[in-house]
Protein backbone atom coordinates (compact mmCIF):
# COMPACT_ATOMS: atom_id res chain seq x y z
CA UNK A 1 0.00 0.00 0.00
CA UNK A 2 1.20 3.50 -0.95
CA UNK A 3 4.57 2.18 -2.14
CA UNK A 4 5.71 0.92 1.25
CA UNK A 5 6.65 -2.64 2.15
CA UNK A 6 3.47 -4.20 3.60
CA UNK A 7 3.03 -7.77 4.78
CA UNK A 8 0.47 -9.64 6.86
CA UNK A 9 1.85 -12.38 9.10
CA UNK A 10 2.21 -13.63 12.64
CA UNK A 11 4.89 -12.04 14.82
CA UNK A 12 8.13 -13.99 14.45
CA UNK A 13 9.22 -13.83 18.08
CA UNK A 14 8.43 -12.33 21.46
CA UNK A 15 10.03 -9.00 20.54
CA UNK A 16 7.69 -8.57 17.59
CA UNK A 17 4.74 -9.73 19.68
CA UNK A 18 5.64 -7.14 22.29
CA UNK A 19 5.77 -4.47 19.56
CA UNK A 20 2.29 -5.55 18.45
CA UNK A 21 1.07 -5.30 22.04
CA UNK A 22 2.51 -1.81 22.46
CA UNK A 23 0.71 -0.72 19.29
CA UNK A 24 -2.57 -2.14 20.64
CA UNK A 25 -2.08 -0.57 24.06
CA UNK A 26 -1.67 2.84 22.44
CA UNK A 27 -4.65 2.27 20.11
CA UNK A 28 -7.01 1.31 22.95
CA UNK A 29 -5.48 3.18 25.88
CA UNK A 30 -4.65 -0.09 27.67
CA UNK A 31 -2.03 -0.49 30.36
CA UNK A 32 1.26 -1.29 28.62
CA UNK A 33 2.27 -3.49 31.54
CA UNK A 34 -0.39 -6.10 30.75
CA UNK A 35 1.69 -7.83 28.08
CA UNK A 36 1.73 -11.16 29.95
CA UNK A 37 -2.09 -11.18 30.09
CA UNK A 38 -2.22 -10.57 26.35
CA UNK A 39 0.20 -13.41 25.68
CA UNK A 40 -1.84 -15.80 27.84
CA UNK A 41 -4.98 -15.16 25.77
CA UNK A 42 -4.00 -17.10 22.63
CA UNK A 43 -0.93 -18.72 21.03
CA UNK A 44 1.23 -16.48 18.87
CA UNK A 45 0.12 -18.27 15.68
CA UNK A 46 -3.41 -16.99 16.29
CA UNK A 47 -2.13 -13.41 16.09
CA UNK A 48 -1.79 -11.68 12.72
CA UNK A 49 -0.36 -8.24 12.20
CA UNK A 50 0.08 -5.86 9.31
CA UNK A 51 3.70 -4.79 9.19
CA UNK A 52 4.62 -1.65 7.26
CA UNK A 53 8.37 -1.39 6.84
CA UNK A 54 8.65 -3.93 9.70
CA UNK A 55 6.52 -1.81 12.04
CA UNK A 56 3.23 -3.37 13.28
CA UNK A 57 0.36 -1.06 12.37
CA UNK A 58 -2.67 -3.37 12.76
CA UNK A 59 -3.46 -6.62 14.54
CA UNK A 60 -6.14 -9.27 14.83
CA UNK A 61 -6.15 -12.15 17.30
CA UNK A 62 -8.41 -15.20 17.41
CA UNK A 63 -9.62 -16.75 20.65
CA UNK A 64 -10.63 -20.41 20.45
CA UNK A 65 -14.29 -20.90 21.36
CA UNK A 66 -17.30 -22.92 20.40
CA UNK A 67 -20.81 -21.50 20.21
CA UNK A 68 -24.09 -23.33 20.78
CA UNK A 69 -26.81 -23.27 18.16
CA UNK A 70 -29.63 -25.77 18.04
CA UNK A 71 -28.17 -27.46 21.18
CA UNK A 72 -24.96 -28.29 19.32
CA UNK A 73 -21.47 -26.88 19.59
CA UNK A 74 -20.28 -25.02 16.50
CA UNK A 75 -16.48 -24.44 16.39
CA UNK A 76 -16.00 -20.66 16.52
CA UNK A 77 -13.07 -18.26 16.48
CA UNK A 78 -13.57 -15.03 18.38
CA UNK A 79 -11.76 -11.94 17.10
CA UNK A 80 -10.37 -10.20 20.18
CA UNK A 81 -8.89 -7.73 19.70
CA UNK A 82 -8.74 -6.08 16.27
CA UNK A 83 -6.84 -2.82 16.41
CA UNK A 84 -5.15 -0.31 14.12
CA UNK A 85 -2.57 2.29 15.11
CA UNK A 86 -4.16 5.74 15.19
CA UNK A 87 -1.77 7.19 12.59
CA UNK A 88 -2.55 4.38 10.13
CA UNK A 89 -6.35 4.33 10.31
CA UNK A 90 -8.47 4.83 7.21
CA UNK A 91 -6.07 2.90 4.95
CA UNK A 92 -7.82 -0.47 4.93
CA UNK A 93 -5.50 -2.20 7.37
CA UNK A 94 -8.34 -3.20 9.69
CA UNK A 95 -10.17 -5.02 6.91
CA UNK A 96 -6.92 -6.53 5.67
CA UNK A 97 -5.88 -8.01 9.00
CA UNK A 98 -9.40 -9.31 9.64
CA UNK A 99 -9.89 -10.96 6.24
CA UNK A 100 -6.45 -12.57 6.41
CA UNK A 101 -7.66 -14.72 9.31
CA UNK A 102 -10.44 -16.40 7.28
CA UNK A 103 -8.34 -19.11 5.54
CA UNK A 104 -6.60 -19.88 8.84
CA UNK A 105 -9.92 -20.23 10.64
CA UNK A 106 -11.12 -22.60 7.94
CA UNK A 107 -7.94 -24.65 8.09
CA UNK A 108 -8.43 -25.12 11.86
CA UNK A 109 -12.06 -26.15 11.40
CA UNK A 110 -13.43 -23.01 13.05
CA UNK A 111 -16.43 -22.67 10.77
CA UNK A 112 -17.85 -19.55 12.40
CA UNK A 113 -16.26 -16.27 13.50
CA UNK A 114 -17.56 -13.73 15.98
CA UNK A 115 -16.63 -10.35 17.42
CA UNK A 116 -17.83 -7.33 19.35
CA UNK A 117 -17.54 -4.40 16.91
CA UNK A 118 -16.30 -0.92 17.63
CA UNK A 119 -17.88 -0.11 14.25
CA UNK A 120 -20.27 -2.18 12.16
CA UNK A 121 -19.25 -0.76 8.78
CA UNK A 122 -15.68 -2.09 8.81
CA UNK A 123 -16.76 -5.64 9.58
CA UNK A 124 -19.74 -5.64 7.22
CA UNK A 125 -17.28 -5.00 4.40
CA UNK A 126 -15.68 -8.38 5.11
CA UNK A 127 -18.87 -10.38 5.62
CA UNK A 128 -19.87 -9.96 9.27
CA UNK A 129 -23.29 -8.82 10.42
CA UNK A 130 -25.19 -8.35 13.66
CA UNK A 131 -26.12 -11.78 14.97
CA UNK A 132 -26.81 -11.66 18.72
CA UNK A 133 -27.01 -9.56 21.86
CA UNK A 134 -25.08 -8.81 25.03
CA UNK A 135 -27.42 -6.99 27.40
CA UNK A 136 -27.17 -5.37 30.82
CA UNK A 137 -30.21 -4.46 32.91
CA UNK A 138 -30.72 -2.31 36.00
CA UNK A 139 -32.91 -3.08 39.02
CA UNK A 140 -33.32 -1.97 42.63
CA UNK A 141 -31.37 -4.53 44.61
CA UNK A 142 -34.11 -4.94 47.20
CA UNK A 143 -36.54 -6.01 44.45
CA UNK A 144 -34.48 -9.16 43.93
CA UNK A 145 -35.76 -10.36 47.31
CA UNK A 146 -39.29 -10.26 45.91
CA UNK A 147 -38.76 -13.23 43.61
CA UNK A 148 -40.47 -16.42 44.83
CA UNK A 149 -38.94 -17.95 47.94
CA UNK A 150 -36.90 -21.10 47.32
CA UNK A 151 -37.45 -23.32 50.33
CA UNK A 152 -34.86 -25.96 51.07
CA UNK A 153 -32.22 -24.38 48.78
CA UNK A 154 -28.92 -23.49 50.45
CA UNK A 155 -26.31 -21.19 48.94
CA UNK A 156 -22.66 -21.15 49.91
CA UNK A 157 -19.50 -19.33 48.91
CA UNK A 158 -17.53 -21.12 46.20
CA UNK A 159 -13.93 -22.26 46.55
CA UNK A 160 -11.36 -23.22 43.93
CA UNK A 161 -12.41 -26.84 44.42
CA UNK A 162 -15.78 -25.94 42.87
CA UNK A 163 -14.40 -24.57 39.61
CA UNK A 164 -14.73 -27.79 37.64
CA UNK A 165 -18.32 -28.31 38.82
CA UNK A 166 -19.15 -24.69 37.95
CA UNK A 167 -17.84 -25.24 34.42
CA UNK A 168 -19.97 -28.38 34.12
CA UNK A 169 -23.08 -26.53 35.34
CA UNK A 170 -22.49 -23.78 32.82
CA UNK A 171 -22.09 -26.23 29.93
CA UNK A 172 -25.34 -28.06 30.79
CA UNK A 173 -27.25 -24.79 30.66
CA UNK A 174 -25.31 -23.24 27.77
CA UNK A 175 -26.25 -26.00 25.32
CA UNK A 176 -29.89 -24.94 25.62
CA UNK A 177 -29.33 -21.24 24.87
CA UNK A 178 -28.58 -20.08 21.29
CA UNK A 179 -25.42 -18.00 21.17
CA UNK A 180 -23.79 -19.13 24.41
CA UNK A 181 -20.07 -19.80 24.22
CA UNK A 182 -18.41 -23.11 24.81
CA UNK A 183 -15.74 -21.46 26.92
CA UNK A 184 -12.09 -22.40 26.48
CA UNK A 185 -9.71 -23.16 29.33
CA UNK A 186 -7.94 -19.78 29.08
CA UNK A 187 -11.32 -18.03 29.11
CA UNK A 188 -12.40 -19.86 32.27
CA UNK A 189 -9.04 -18.93 33.85
CA UNK A 190 -9.78 -15.30 33.06
CA UNK A 191 -13.26 -15.61 34.61
CA UNK A 192 -12.12 -17.27 37.82
CA UNK A 193 -9.26 -14.82 38.42
CA UNK A 194 -11.32 -11.65 37.97
CA UNK A 195 -10.32 -9.20 40.70
CA UNK A 196 -12.90 -8.51 43.40
CA UNK A 197 -15.33 -11.15 42.18
CA UNK A 198 -17.56 -13.14 44.51
CA UNK A 199 -18.97 -16.54 43.49
CA UNK A 200 -21.74 -18.41 45.29
CA UNK A 201 -23.06 -21.86 44.42
CA UNK A 202 -25.88 -24.29 45.16
CA UNK A 203 -25.06 -27.98 45.53
CA UNK A 204 -27.15 -30.74 44.01
CA UNK A 205 -28.08 -34.03 45.62
CA UNK A 206 -25.24 -35.85 43.84
CA UNK A 207 -22.61 -33.31 44.87
CA UNK A 208 -22.70 -31.41 41.58
CA UNK A 209 -23.14 -27.64 41.34
CA UNK A 210 -26.67 -26.92 40.10
CA UNK A 211 -26.38 -23.15 40.05
CA UNK A 212 -24.00 -20.27 40.67
CA UNK A 213 -23.80 -16.50 40.59
CA UNK A 214 -20.79 -14.25 39.96
CA UNK A 215 -20.86 -10.62 41.01
CA UNK A 216 -18.82 -7.69 42.27
CA UNK A 217 -19.59 -5.03 44.81
CA UNK A 218 -18.41 -1.79 43.24
CA UNK A 219 -17.60 1.24 45.41
CA UNK A 220 -17.23 4.42 43.33
CA UNK A 221 -14.70 6.95 44.66
CA UNK A 222 -16.05 8.95 47.61
CA UNK A 223 -19.43 7.20 47.33
CA UNK A 224 -21.42 6.29 50.44
CA UNK A 225 -23.10 3.31 48.77
CA UNK A 226 -22.00 0.58 46.39
CA UNK A 227 -23.57 -1.02 43.35
CA UNK A 228 -23.70 -4.72 42.54
CA UNK A 229 -22.64 -5.86 39.07
CA UNK A 230 -23.91 -9.37 38.38
CA UNK A 231 -21.77 -10.87 35.62
CA UNK A 232 -23.63 -14.15 35.42
CA UNK A 233 -26.30 -16.23 37.13
CA UNK A 234 -26.66 -19.77 35.83
CA UNK A 235 -28.98 -22.41 37.25
CA UNK A 236 -30.42 -25.78 36.30
CA UNK A 237 -33.61 -25.21 38.28
CA UNK A 238 -35.90 -22.18 38.85
CA UNK A 239 -35.82 -22.54 42.64
CA UNK A 240 -32.02 -22.51 42.53
CA UNK A 241 -32.08 -19.37 40.40
CA UNK A 242 -34.50 -17.66 42.76
CA UNK A 243 -32.34 -18.54 45.77
CA UNK A 244 -29.30 -16.99 44.10
CA UNK A 245 -31.19 -13.84 43.12
CA UNK A 246 -32.41 -13.45 46.70
CA UNK A 247 -28.81 -13.82 47.90
CA UNK A 248 -27.77 -10.94 45.64
CA UNK A 249 -30.73 -8.94 46.93
CA UNK A 250 -29.56 -9.38 50.53
CA UNK A 251 -26.91 -6.68 49.92
CA UNK A 252 -29.51 -3.99 49.25
CA UNK A 253 -28.67 -2.03 52.41
CA UNK A 254 -25.17 -1.22 51.13
CA UNK A 255 -25.86 -1.47 47.37
CA UNK A 256 -29.31 -0.09 46.50
CA UNK A 257 -28.91 -0.67 42.76
CA UNK A 258 -27.78 -3.72 40.80
CA UNK A 259 -26.87 -4.27 37.17
CA UNK A 260 -27.43 -7.70 35.64
CA UNK A 261 -26.06 -9.20 32.45
CA UNK A 262 -28.71 -11.37 30.86
CA UNK A 263 -30.95 -11.96 27.84
CA UNK A 264 -32.45 -8.93 26.09
CA UNK A 265 -35.83 -9.95 27.50
CA UNK A 266 -34.75 -11.12 30.95
CA UNK A 267 -36.44 -14.10 32.55
CA UNK A 268 -36.61 -12.13 35.81
CA UNK A 269 -39.59 -10.31 34.32
CA UNK A 270 -41.58 -13.48 35.03
CA UNK A 271 -40.34 -13.68 38.63
CA UNK A 272 -40.58 -10.05 39.76
CA UNK A 273 -44.00 -8.73 40.79
CA UNK A 274 -43.67 -5.59 38.64
CA UNK A 275 -41.83 -4.49 35.50
CA UNK A 276 -39.02 -2.92 37.49
CA UNK A 277 -36.17 -4.35 35.42
CA UNK A 278 -34.89 -1.60 33.14
CA UNK A 279 -32.65 -1.74 30.07
CA UNK A 280 -29.22 -0.33 30.89
CA UNK A 281 -26.82 -1.18 28.05
CA UNK A 282 -27.06 -3.34 24.92
CA UNK A 283 -24.35 -4.45 22.50
CA UNK A 284 -24.97 -6.44 19.34
CA UNK A 285 -22.21 -8.90 18.58
CA UNK A 286 -21.49 -9.86 15.00
CA UNK A 287 -20.92 -13.22 13.34
CA UNK A 288 -19.57 -14.49 10.05
CA UNK A 289 -19.89 -17.95 8.56
CA UNK A 290 -16.38 -18.98 7.51
CA UNK A 291 -17.12 -22.39 5.98
CA UNK A 292 -20.76 -22.57 4.92
CA UNK A 293 -21.13 -26.35 4.32
CA UNK A 294 -19.38 -27.30 7.57
CA UNK A 295 -21.22 -24.63 9.55
CA UNK A 296 -24.57 -25.90 8.28
CA UNK A 297 -23.64 -29.46 9.22
CA UNK A 298 -22.39 -28.45 12.69
CA UNK A 299 -25.43 -26.74 14.19
CA UNK A 300 -28.68 -28.34 15.33
CA UNK A 301 -32.16 -27.99 13.88
CA UNK A 302 -35.69 -28.89 14.96
CA UNK A 303 -36.04 -32.68 15.15
CA UNK A 304 -38.02 -34.36 12.36
CA UNK A 305 -37.61 -31.26 10.18
CA UNK A 306 -37.29 -31.71 6.42
CA UNK A 307 -36.72 -29.24 3.59
CA UNK A 308 -34.79 -28.66 0.38
CA UNK A 309 -34.11 -25.01 -0.53
CA UNK A 310 -32.01 -23.52 -3.33
CA UNK A 311 -29.67 -20.74 -2.19
CA UNK A 312 -27.36 -18.29 -3.90
CA UNK A 313 -24.67 -17.16 -1.47
CA UNK A 314 -22.55 -14.11 -2.24
CA UNK A 315 -19.17 -14.08 -0.50
CA UNK A 316 -16.43 -11.94 -2.10
CA UNK A 317 -13.83 -12.84 0.54
CA UNK A 318 -14.27 -16.63 0.80
CA UNK A 319 -14.68 -18.05 -2.68
CA UNK A 320 -15.33 -21.51 -1.23
CA UNK A 321 -18.68 -20.18 0.06
CA UNK A 322 -19.71 -18.25 -3.04
CA UNK A 323 -22.18 -19.75 -5.50
CA UNK A 324 -25.31 -21.88 -5.80
CA UNK A 325 -26.21 -24.33 -3.05
CA UNK A 326 -28.97 -26.70 -1.97
CA UNK A 327 -29.82 -26.54 1.72
CA UNK A 328 -31.08 -30.02 2.49
CA UNK A 329 -32.55 -30.74 5.93
CA UNK A 330 -33.78 -34.18 6.91
CA UNK A 331 -34.66 -35.43 10.40
CA UNK A 332 -32.78 -32.59 12.05
CA UNK A 333 -29.54 -33.10 10.08
CA UNK A 334 -28.55 -30.57 7.40
CA UNK A 335 -26.15 -30.41 4.48
CA UNK A 336 -25.20 -27.71 2.01
CA UNK A 337 -24.61 -29.21 -1.43
CA UNK A 338 -23.47 -27.50 -4.63
CA UNK A 339 -26.26 -26.95 -7.15
CA UNK A 340 -29.76 -25.56 -7.43
CA UNK A 341 -31.15 -22.49 -9.13
CA UNK A 342 -30.70 -19.90 -6.38
CA UNK A 343 -34.33 -19.27 -5.37
CA UNK A 344 -33.08 -17.35 -2.34
CA UNK A 345 -30.15 -14.94 -2.82
CA UNK A 346 -28.29 -13.37 0.08
CA UNK A 347 -24.84 -12.19 1.05
CA UNK A 348 -22.72 -13.99 3.59
CA UNK A 349 -23.45 -11.40 6.29
CA UNK A 350 -27.21 -11.84 5.94
CA UNK A 351 -26.71 -15.60 5.84
CA UNK A 352 -24.75 -15.37 9.10
CA UNK A 353 -27.53 -13.38 10.81
CA UNK A 354 -30.03 -15.99 9.61
CA UNK A 355 -27.75 -18.84 10.72
CA UNK A 356 -27.63 -17.71 14.36
CA UNK A 357 -31.37 -17.09 14.45
CA UNK A 358 -30.96 -13.37 15.06
CA UNK A 359 -32.67 -12.21 11.85
CA UNK A 360 -35.72 -13.66 10.13
CA UNK A 361 -36.05 -13.85 6.37
CA UNK A 362 -38.72 -11.13 6.65
CA UNK A 363 -36.24 -8.80 8.35
CA UNK A 364 -33.53 -9.54 5.81
CA UNK A 365 -35.86 -9.20 2.84
CA UNK A 366 -37.43 -5.96 4.09
CA UNK A 367 -33.97 -4.38 4.43
CA UNK A 368 -32.77 -5.51 0.99
CA UNK A 369 -30.37 -8.08 2.38
CA UNK A 370 -32.22 -11.07 0.88
CA UNK A 371 -33.98 -11.48 -2.46
CA UNK A 372 -36.49 -14.16 -3.29
CA UNK A 373 -39.82 -14.75 -5.01
CA UNK A 374 -40.32 -18.04 -3.19
CA UNK A 375 -42.28 -17.28 0.01
CA UNK A 376 -42.60 -20.96 0.81
CA UNK A 377 -38.81 -21.29 0.86
CA UNK A 378 -38.52 -18.33 3.21
CA UNK A 379 -40.99 -19.80 5.66
CA UNK A 380 -39.06 -23.06 5.66
CA UNK A 381 -35.78 -21.22 6.29
CA UNK A 382 -37.34 -19.46 9.28
CA UNK A 383 -38.58 -22.80 10.61
CA UNK A 384 -35.06 -24.25 10.31
CA UNK A 385 -33.08 -21.39 11.86
CA UNK A 386 -35.59 -19.45 13.96
CA UNK A 387 -35.78 -19.43 17.73
CA UNK A 388 -35.07 -17.20 20.73
CA UNK A 389 -32.85 -14.18 20.14
CA UNK A 390 -29.26 -15.42 20.56
CA UNK A 391 -27.33 -13.83 23.39
CA UNK A 392 -24.36 -14.50 25.64
CA UNK A 393 -23.08 -13.27 29.01
CA UNK A 394 -19.48 -13.12 27.76
CA UNK A 395 -17.89 -9.96 26.35
CA UNK A 396 -14.65 -10.95 24.63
Amino acid sequence: MNGVATEVRSPRDEDELRAVWMMLSRAFGWEAGNFDTFVAGSPIERVLAVFVDDEPVACSRIREFGQFFGRRRVPMGGFSPVGVAAEHRGRGYGSLVTEAQFPLLRDRGEVLAGLYPATNSLYRKVGFDVAGVWAKHRVRTRDLQLVPAARGVTTRRATEDDYGAIEACYTRVAREIPGFLDRSGPWWDRIFTAEGQQIYVVDGDAGEVVGYVRYKLQWPPRASVATIDVAELTADDPDVGHALWRLVGSSSSIAPEATLIGPPEHTLLFSLPEQDLLAHEHWRWMARVIDAPDAIAARGYPPDSRTDINLRLIDPQCEWNDGHWRFVLEDGEATLERGGNGDVELGIGAFSALYTGYASTHTLRSTGRLRSDAPGALARLDAAFGGPIPWMPDFY
